[in-house]
């Protein structure tokens, strides 16, 4: 018998020292904050930058880190935002 998990398609890692998947990270993550204002957004990520040390240049901070990060600000509400950022991704 066939094992359910042989046809799930699962996303391959992405390369935190590819310059291209470090922005496809950051265009995911603006994607998944587009229903907050504008501002709101900026202020967002100047402090996953500044106070969290988040990075979208080489080499840039993985899925993982960014959602350890928006836990801590939002606590279990930031499972919305990752989920869509994680949509985006695929």
């Amino acid at each position: 018998m066939e094992s359910i998990y042989s046809k799930v398609p699962f996303p391959r890692p992405v390369s935190i020292y590819d310059a291209g998947n470090c922005k496809k990270i950051e265009e995911a993550l603006k994607e998944a904050l587009s229903t907050f204002d504008k501002p709101a957004v900026r202020v967002l990520l100047y402090h996953l930058e500044e106070k969290y040390h988040i990075r979208f240049e080489p080499p840039c901070s993985s899925v993982e880190e960014i959602e350890a990060a928006l836990f801590d600000i939002a606590g279990p509400a930031s499972d919305l935002v990752v989920s869509r950022m994680r949509s985006f991704l695929r």
